[in-house]
């Protein structure tokens, strides 16, 4: 209408209207890897803290809405390494979020009952959760890199995974979500394998259910990605990089060089030496001597 002329004429006019939101799906490892062995560091038989299994490994992921619509439900899943046939690989002791999200696990988290530390978050974690308009590449890992590496990749193909289903509320433009697993690294397994170096790859994915309108875009977005951690070793030990068998030869080769270079220059007279003469050789000197000189 025209609200400066009443008899203005009606044009009706047909609007394309469509519902499109880009999420980007991004996390970080802290640390990206860890270093073995410890020094002055011996897993305990029977742990009783948390700080007797290993050292801390934290996996954050975030949901962010770029926009420019709305989501109204999502749904959140994460693959965790937590397990190699009997063996604890990334112990879960505790699932945070932000956000409007909530997780549930298939089976219970921290089942040996550790105690739990008081830790603070870093500062580079803190930051993370904050600065979640960030672009997605200064937090995400590539999966390609930790591939180059020459390491035994342990992902939910190959090892047992805790699964954790999370279900995310609406997402207005600008929003996040965030799930923050906290874990430590079951040493023990890893200094059994000296010198193995590992990527322990947890994996997540989303797919968003529905948006808030009438109108319902033709397809609904989601995306999979995982993270990595590595588990490097610092010195190598010895005595398994090297057999003992090879030593005990190098040693008898060193001594069998040594005799045939002794035997050798004892052959060229290396070991003679002139003797200085006796007296009685003196005395027979003196008397040919004077022998000569009276028959001249």
């Amino acid at each position: 209408s025209n609200k400066d002329n009443s008899d203005s004429n009606l044009i009706s006019l047909n609007l394309t209207i469509a519902a499109s939101a880009q999420l980007d799906l991004r996390g970080v490892s802290h640390p990206s890897q860890v270093v073995l062995p410890f020094p002055n560091w011996e897993p305990k038989e029977k742990p009783v803290k948390e700080d007797d299994v290993g050292p801390q490994v934290t996996h954050i992921y975030e949901l962010h809405n770029s926009g420019p619509s709305s989501i109204g439900q999502a749904e959140l899943q994460v693959g965790w390494p937590a397990r190699f046939r009997d063996e604890n690989l990334l112990y879960a002791m505790e699932i945070q979020t932000d956000g409007p999200i909530s997780c549930r696990t298939n089976t219970s988290l921290n089942p040996h009952s550790l105690q739990i530390s008081s830790l603070q978050d870093t500062p580079e974690l803190l930051g993370f959760l904050r600065n979640s308009s960030d672009p997605p590449h200064r937090h995400k890992r590539s999966v390609n890199t930790a591939e180059s590496y020459s390491s035994k990749i342990l992902n939910c193909s190959n090892i047992s995974c805790l699964r954790i289903m999370c279900m995310v509320g609406r997402l207005d433009r600008g929003q996040s979500a965030v799930v923050k697993i906290r874990s430590r690294l079951w040493a023990h397994t890893f200094l059994q394998r000296r010198n193995d170096p590992y990527i322990l790859n947890s994996t997540v994915s989303f797919m968003v259910i529905s948006v808030p309108y009438r109108i319902q875009p033709s397809t609904l977005p989601q995306h999979r990605t995982s993270m990595g951690t590595f588990v490097l070793w610092g010195t190598p030990d010895v005595s398994f990089a090297v057999p003992l068998w090879v030593i005990i030869l190098a040693i008898l080769l060193g001594l069998l060089v040594l005799a045939m270079l002794t035997l050798a220059m004892w052959k060229c007279g290396f070991f003679d030496r002139a003797r200085p003469p006796a007296d009685d050789d003196v005395s027979d000197q003196e008397k040919l001597t004077s022998d000569q000189t009276g028959d001249a």
